[in-house]
């Protein structure tokens, strides 16, 4: 570009912390040869649509501009606008450590939401890159004077510290735990060229010899949480009882042996898709009892089909806080419900396990007053889950899959400690339910909605 004077360079190594899928193909992963070795990556197409959605999405009016100055305007006849060239570009993530060559499989169901159980011939499977890949992304913005080039600046800063904390995703599943990611390293070279040398320098890819920041730089800026309104819920689920979210499943002797979810490093697996599963299945026992407008339930979870959305609650895989327990083996019989005797074959042992976990939920890219009503249905969804009335994971005929759980963490701007004893003591919280109250459907048809 002739009318470029600065080009600044961000070096990244980011690394999955849960399962990634990205791409179309059947293996749900991008891969690619190198060396003879098939290796993953991150499309550059992918990682700038991330970028630019996140950015359009929380940040204001004052900075449209400089997102379109930096990402292009495509060409559209129809409002006679020309198009504007992207000043961002963005290299391929090539993963550079912790691929073994194995991909993580994991076995889904989809859940009748009449009946609330297992919809029949609803199994799937579906492969994931499984956490602990490192990839190294580079990003170069071409500024024409330095004012654009700070703008430049602080706009993917905010981007990369919505990476850091998890509210800016990469590839699909975003909403079921899939696409977290976590900096690394990070690296900015600044680029004069107007000056001869740092021009060679840009030219044969060097380092400049001007200015740098290094990774300790960034530390301050990646701590800090993104001035967003993201809200974010954790809780700490304990499973005195039996527990046990099948993944693995052999058959030996004429018996079915049910074992635990894993991944591909062989810990246990709570995959954010059963708990988001979970969650949404109470939600919309929650809003009916209190007739709230369904218009929620969709802004929230979205809705399937081909003209379906994407939703708005983003559910992390459950993560075992502590060592797990060992439950006794327990042996069971599948009935025929017709017949009222044993299916053939019908035998099977559950090796469930007893243990606690973290739960972590962010309702992102709603406004009000759908963002406090969705907080306050969650809450209470969460707590039904943490007082034992309602089940995670199967064989809950048998006792398996209650939790107990004190407390919920709420961070909206603030940091707050809800008691489930009295979740209502905090003011924003308050303000949560009074929002949920406020979109139930009218008598006549209408909603506040």
């Amino acid at each position: 570009m002739l009318d470029t004077r600065y080009v600044v360079k961000w070096n990244l190594i980011i690394k999955n912390e849960g399962p990634l899928r990205i791409g179309d193909g059947e293996e749900g992963v991008m891969l690619e040869y190198e060396d003879g070795k098939r290796i993953p990556f991150l499309p550059a197409s992918g990682i700038t649509g991330a970028f630019r959605s996140y950015l359009e999405q929380n940040i204001g009016p004052e900075g449209a501009g400089t997102i379109r100055a930096l990402f292009g305007i495509a060409k559209n006849e129809k409002l006679l606008q020309k198009s504007v060239k992207s000043r961002l570009a963005v290299r391929d993530g090539s993963c550079v450590f912790g691929f073994d060559g194995k991909l993580e499989h994991r076995e889904r169901i989809e859940i009748d939401g009449a009946r609330g159980v297992a919809a029949e011939e609803k199994k799937f499977d579906t492969l994931f890159l499984g956490k602990g890949c490192e990839f190294a992304v580079e990003f170069a913005a071409a500024a024409r004077d330095g004012q654009e080039k700070e703008a430049f600046r602080r706009l993917l800063e905010k981007a990369f510290q919505a990476l850091q904390h998890q509210e800016l995703r990469l590839g699909a599943q975003k909403t079921n735990g899939g696409g977290i990611f976590s900096i690394r390293k990070i690296r900015e070279n600044v680029y004069d060229l107007f000056e001869p040398e740092q021009l060679l320098r840009y030219l044969k890819d060097a380092e400049p010899a001007g200015e740098i920041r290094e990774e300790k730089e960034f530390a301050a800026l990646l701590e800090g949480r993104p001035d967003t309104s993201v809200i974010t819920l954790e809780a700490e689920a304990v499973c005195r009882q039996p527990f046990l979210i099948a993944g693995n499943t052999e058959e030996q002797a004429g018996s079915r042996e049910k074992f635990f979810m894993k991944n591909k490093d062989g810990e246990l697996l709570i995959p954010g898709s059963s708990l988001k599963g979970v969650l949404k299945g109470q939600c919309v026992k929650i809003a009916a009892f209190k007739q709230i407008n369904p218009k929620l339930i969709r802004c929230m979870f979205g809705e399937g089909g081909s003209q379906g959305s994407r939703g708005n609650i983003f559910v992390s895989d459950g993560v075992f806080s502590e060592k797990c327990i060992c439950s006794p083996v327990y042996h069971g019989i599948r009935l025929n419900k017709f017949t009222g005797g044993s299916w053939l074959g019908g035998k099977y042992a559950s090796h469930p396990v007893r243990s606690s976990f973290m739960i972590r939920i962010q309702i992102q890219s709603l406004r009000e007053p759908e963002r406090s009503a969705a907080a306050g249905l969650l809450l209470f969804a969460l707590r039904d889950l943490l007082q034992e009335r309602v089940t995670l994971g199967g064989e809950f005929g048998q006792g398996f899959g209650r939790m107990q759980g004190d407390t919920i963490v709420v961070t909206d701007r603030e940091r707050i400690t809800v008691k489930l004893k009295d979740p209502s003591s905090n003011e924003t919280i308050r303000a949560y339910f009074q929002a949920l109250d406020s979109c139930r459907e009218e008598n006549d048809g209408k909603n506040t909605m």
